[in-house]
């Protein structure tokens, strides 16, 4: 049996984590919301918008990785340097001050992946 020790060590395992809580974050949030109120809220704020581009090019980095190891972790190298964490942390305070907005971020990340919803519109 193969061991696991080579797949703990790869480098891209913290930020993966943080892709997975993240997505779990905006999962669980969904169903925390009315319908009326999800329809009035579609725009999304500066941060928001900093937040779903900054998912969708650590998703692409990530989806890289199977392909290309180097340069899945050169992404991630270059995304280490660019992303503003302090930004995201702030956005992701907010959002979790109303909850509502989640839906709006999430169903962004789902367009700009290409992943259709498979919860409630």
């Amino acid at each position: 049996m193969k061991s696991n020790k080579s797949v703990l060590k790869w480098p891209g395992w913290p930020r993966l984590r943080l892709v997975v809580a993240v997505s779990l974050v905006v999962l669980s949030s969904s169903y925390c919301t009315t319908p009326d109120r999800q329809t009035t809220i579609t725009a999304l704020s500066p941060d928001e918008a900093y937040l779903v581009e900054a998912y969708v090019r650590v998703a692409e980095a990530r989806d890289l990785y199977p392909v290309s190891h180097l340069k899945s972790d050169s992404l991630f190298a270059a995304l280490d340097s660019t992303i503003d964490s302090l930004r995201i942390a702030n956005t992701i305070r907010d959002l979790n001050r109303d909850p509502d907005r989640w839906i709006v971020v999430f169903k962004n990340i789902e367009r700009r992946l290409g992943t259709p919803s498979q919860g409630k519109d």
